[in-house]
């Protein structure tokens, strides 16, 4: 099991190789198996990165992935506020608005997925075994 410090230096390395280095990351490791990892933004250039130790158990390319997921969802991010905004001051019903979120979300989760496949093999591995 890697230490918090070679998580956090991975997680540098993955920054660094995502041209996210403008961006610090607070990284949590908790023990919570309903989530591989999350992220989510205090400003527009902080985060909160929470890692599941349950991720740790998994191999190192798929615990590439879903960091390198996490990740992008800080690029895409600024963008899905701009359309959750519009959303809340468009004259929606709120059945709509629901609806329209909804779609959002899903729409914003396939774009990281995809962006995440095709980008993670390109970017190193943990060193941790």
């Amino acid at each position: 099991m890697p230490t918090s410090a070679q998580i956090e230096k991975y997680v540098k390395t993955l920054t660094r190789a995502m041209d996210l280095g403008a961006m610090n990351f607070e990284i949590r490791i908790v023990d919570d198996d309903s989530i591989f990892a999350s992220v989510r933004c205090v400003t527009s250039t902080d985060y909160f990165l929470t890692i599941s130790r349950s991720l740790l158990e998994y191999p190192r390319k798929f615990q590439r992935w879903v960091l390198v997921h996490e990740l992008m969802h800080t690029i895409v991010h600024p963008f899905s506020k701009l359309a959750r905004s519009s959303l809340t001051k468009s004259g929606l019903s709120a059945k709509e608005r629901a609806f329209r979120q909804d779609a959002l979300e899903s729409s914003e989760e396939e774009i990281v997925d995809k962006l995440s496949s095709a980008i993670s093999p390109y970017l190193p591995l943990p060193e941790w075994t």
